[in-house]
């Protein structure tokens, strides 16, 4: 499946503000899809991304790329692809971060790797204040923001380990202030028999639309 589809399945080309989540298990592939997702966006709208990577550094990150794009397409961001790698950031600092990105390149995109990650001083409801947070710049300057968030251990407890929504209970705020939910998943990283590496699914669970799967070859 062609990424720019995933980019118009989440109406990331419709230039509105939209606050997406991208959750799940630990080393499932969701930096690696939005690290896709980010330079798919680039190519296709011209606009430049922010990618917030709170867990790699820009180095690090830089040689995921490299793994995960040839050189053409290395070549081709033309320095619209900013990755931010201050893993002390707080939700005042991203915020600050996002408009001055905005204010010299405007910005199509914006992406944080991950969320539980940030830091929030003097917060004593971390998430709700960082999404609040993020829901005013989104929609400030009418910008969509693809958040990435791990989650807990609950699913490996169950036979049907595919993510569903009260995987989130314990990160209620992540549903409640986005607009769209959805989970990666491969058969592959719980080593089901007939399943190869690169095969995943894109679990749609929450959107304005109707909840569905979409199947694609992510590496």
């Amino acid at each position: 499946m062609e990424l720019n589809t995933i980019i118009e399945t989440l109406k990331l080309n419709k230039k509105e503000k939209n606050i997406i989540v991208l959750a799940s298990r630990p080393a499932m592939g969701k930096s690696s899809l939005a690290m896709k997702i980010a330079v798919s966006f680039i190519q296709s709208e011209k606009k430049a991304v922010g990618y917030f990577s709170l867990e790699m550094s820009e180095e690090n990150f830089n040689k995921r790329l490299t793994t995960i794009s040839d050189k053409g397409v290395m070549e081709s961001l033309h320095d619209k692809l900013y990755v931010i790698d201050d893993s002390d950031s707080d939700q005042l600092e991203l915020i600050t971060s996002i408009k001055e990105i905005n204010g010299k390149d405007q910005l199509g995109l914006v992406v944080i790797d991950y969320i539980q990650l940030m830091r929030c001083y003097f917060c004593d409801k971390k998430l709700e204040v960082i999404m609040s947070e993020l829901v005013l710049i989104s929609h400030e300057l009418n910008l969509p923001i693809l958040i990435l968030s791990q989650l807990n251990r609950g699913v490996e407890g169950r036979d049907e380990k595919r993510p569903q929504i009260s995987d989130l209970d314990e990160s209620r705020e992540l549903v409640d202030f986005s607009d769209t939910v959805m989970f990666l998943y491969r058969d592959n990283y719980y080593g089901h028999e007939n399943s190869q590496y690169s095969q995943a699914e894109l679990i749609i669970a929450k959107s304005e639309g109707y909840s569905h799967t979409i199947k694609f070859e992510l590496f």
